[in-house]
């Protein structure tokens, strides 16, 4: 019922599945399920059927004969990506790249054949997820993990305030260096280190002998954005 969900538990038990021998038939169960039309997975063709997708891809990584309806799956990224739903969190942005990543290199496919069809048709969503991302950067220079506000809590620690006008530390890693990574890695490349990794040894130092940061707990009862703050307008960009 819940193909994300799904995907994450299987992907997160996959070496507790093949040690108890049921990888193969756990994976042959989950290749029927798999949406021939759309080389999804779930009903219909949306954002939530490119994150299953990906979760699911991952634990399917390792079998042989590749992705199955590889071409179709390709396609409908690429719809999905033009259609008129945006995506709206910063995974819905990325999840697809690390999906596609996943078809085109999979053991025993056709990797030059379907780069060469994604190229084809679908080089210019690398654009469009670029334009999405920089729509969930905020003010103080890091992302947020959705376009309306920032996530408070990591893991179950507090970090932030939730509000419209924070980034926060899911959004900022995938919006930035994980959307970038697999950006590159669709198309065959290695991204190259950005140029701030010669100053991590500065970087640590900083952190090191940074004043500690005191936020006020527990968070403010009332809206979750500061007075005179507004949510942010989305505006296709397709």
């Amino acid at each position: 019922k819940s193909i994300w969900s799904t995907g994450q538990k299987l992907s997160s038990e996959t070496s507790l599945i093949r040690a108890a021998s049921l990888y193969d038939f756990v994976a042959d169960y989950v290749q029927t399920r798999q949406n021939t039309e759309t080389g999804l997975f779930g009903d219909g063709l949306g954002w939530m059927n490119t994150n299953g997708a990906m979760k699911l891809g991952a634990f399917m990584a390792s079998r042989k004969g590749g992705y199955r309806y590889a071409e179709k799956a390709i396609d409908s990224v690429i719809t999905i990506f033009g259609g008129e739903v945006p995506p709206t969190s910063a995974t819905w942005i990325w999840n697809p790249f690390v999906l596609l990543d996943r078809i085109i290199n999979a053991p025993d496919a056709d990797t030059e054949k379907l780069r060469n069809l994604f190229l084809e048709k679908g080089s210019e969503i690398v654009d469009k997820a670029i334009d999405c991302a920089l729509k969930l950067k905020r003010e103080d220079g890091g992302f947020a993990s959705s376009i309306n506000r920032a996530t408070p809590r990591q893991q179950g620690y507090l970090f932030g305030y939730g509000t419209a006008t924070e980034s926060d530390l899911d959004g900022t890693l995938i919006a930035g260096p994980r959307l970038r990574t697999s950006i590159y890695q669709v198309f065959g490349l290695t991204a190259p280190q950005v140029h701030y990794v010669k100053y991590n040894d500065e970087f640590w130092e900083r952190c090191k002998n940074k004043p500690e940061i005191v936020k006020t707990l527990p968070r403010p009862e009332g809206p979750l954005n500061p007075i005179g703050s507004e949510n942010p307008i989305y505006k296709p960009v397709w």
